[in-house]
């Protein structure tokens, strides 16, 4: 398995199966009455593939194809000084498990290059069990920061 950075005139469409399966698991596409849609989900990729302070990392297995992505961001710090590497989206196929663990280790490098002090990683329900992905980012190095809430209105 391998990391790869897409460049901005790669392809986005090569995630489409791993969209779709993202929006398959995340319980039929809808969950806490947040609709998924893998579409959206890769236009938001898209954005970030482009942006100036933004990157999409690919896990590919042996024959390259894509197992697994994350997009991340670099934002201010707005408690204090300093970057924050912030992951927008993590999603790696089940058969492949155990191996995202090397987007979490590519996300840190990047971002410390990139100039950022932090990686922020979200442990969410969408599309699994926050808890067991909480383990897994402890696993890491990370520890429980904040927690989000999200309400209908």
């Amino acid at each position: 398995m391998e990391i790869m950075i897409l460049e901005q005139n790669d392809d986005i469409e090569i995630l489409r199966p791993l969209a779709e399966m993202w929006q398959k698991l995340s319980h039929g596409g809808q969950h806490f009455a947040l609709p998924i849609d893998a579409t959206i989900g890769l236009q938001t990729m898209r954005r970030l593939q482009l942006g100036n302070s933004s990157d999409v990392l690919v896990l590919a297995d042996r024959n390259g194809d894509p197992c697994g992505f994350m997009g991340l961001s670099y934002r201010p710090n707005h408690v204090g000084p300093g970057l924050i590497a912030h992951e927008c989206c993590l999603f790696v196929d089940p058969a492949a498990r155990g191996a995202g663990l090397k987007l979490i280790d590519a996300a840190k490098l990047l971002g410390k290059r990139k100039g950022c002090g932090w990686l922020s990683l979200t442990a969410s329900r969408i599309a699994g069990d926050a808890n067991r992905a909480g383990r897994l980012y402890e696993h890491c190095g990370a520890e429980l920061y904040e927690s989000s809430f999200l309400v209908v209105i």
